[in-house]
């Protein structure tokens, strides 16, 4: 997750999975080359490269997503979006204290961990609210929790 703003009125954190639709297009291209050349010669096995010269795009289509989370007018939210539309969740900024990092089971994490983590919001009156859970291969719970508490250290 990078910093896409952070100003004292507005942070926003951003994932795009640039990297794996470069990817996936360059799967595409060679697919079609396949296909295009073993129907070309005759060849049957046009057949399947022509499934994933389909399929690639319909992936790209449905599944690929932008997260974000976005901090501003006294709203902590939190976005996925898709071609097939936007999921949001909302978390009020008022009593906020902290973000940590935890595995499932509640079990607080500092630093670098392997496995299924996820960010929670910790409110000064004991709530204990749990954003996305994601897997840490990218680090993307501490990102949003390192994020957050510095942007909440800055407003003093």
């Amino acid at each position: 997750m990078k910093t896409i703003e952070n100003t004292p009125a507005r942070l926003l954190l951003e994932t795009r999975p640039t990297g794996l639709r470069n990817a996936l297009w360059v799967v595409f291209a060679v697919s079609l080359a396949a296909a295009v050349l073993l129907f070309r010669g005759g060849h049957d096995a046009g057949v399947l490269a022509t499934i994933v010269v389909v399929a690639v795009p319909t992936y790209l289509f449905f599944f690929l997503e932008t997260r974000q989370v976005e901090v501003s007018g006294g709203v902590i939210a939190q976005r996925s979006v898709a071609r097939q539309g936007t999921k949001e969740k909302r978390y009020p900024l008022e009593g906020l204290e902290r973000v940590v990092v935890e595995q499932p089971g509640g079990k607080r994490v500092e630093g670098t961990a392997e496995g299924l983590l996820r960010a929670v919001l910790i409110y000064g009156d004991g709530r204990e609210v749990a954003m996305w859970e994601g897997y840490a291969k990218n680090g993307e719970p501490a990102v949003i929790a390192e994020a957050l508490n510095g942007w909440l250290a800055r407003q003093g």
